[in-house]
């Protein structure tokens, strides 16, 4: 029970940010807000043990929180989110792997993190973690 009303907190606490940011026309922060929904929504189904699993759904979330780092020239946590992009995929890798047809989606979505890795310039970014949004939609498939 009391983890219900923690993640409804949470749930009420980024709507609030995002009613907010909204009303001042702040972009940034709205997607911002948006997101860190996505990720609670993701987070709150794992319990009904969907078929899709929730680390292919965290990375559509942590492909575009890198997007909203690098637009805010945040550079130590547009790098961390870009870790936490492969120790999601490095999780969840083998259980797309053995996806009839998973060849191709999973060596793209590969290349896409590493490009990803190893271009970390916040001009570079955006573009690449919108590769790898593209990506997730192709893994996505796969379920």
């Amino acid at each position: 029970m009391a983890k219900a009303k923690v993640e409804t907190a949470g749930f009420a606490a980024e709507l609030a940010k995002l009613s907010t940011a909204l009303d001042a026309k702040s972009r940034v922060a709205a997607m911002s807000a948006a997101n860190e929904l996505t990720r609670l929504a993701a987070e709150a189904g794992r319990a009904f043990s969907p078929k899709l699993p929730t680390e292919i759904l965290l990375l559509d979330y942590e492909g575009r929180e890198v997007m909203i780092q690098a637009e805010q020239g945040e550079s130590a946590r547009m790098k961390a989110v870009i870790a936490s992009i492969r120790a999601s995929w490095d999780k969840v890798r083998p259980v797309a792997e053995a996806k009839r047809g998973s060849a191709k989606p999973v060596a793209a979505f590969s290349a896409a993190v590493a490009a990803l890795e190893h271009n970390t310039e916040a001009g570079k970014v955006a573009g690449l973690a919108q590769t790898l949004l593209d990506r997730v939609d192709d893994l996505e498939e796969l379920f």
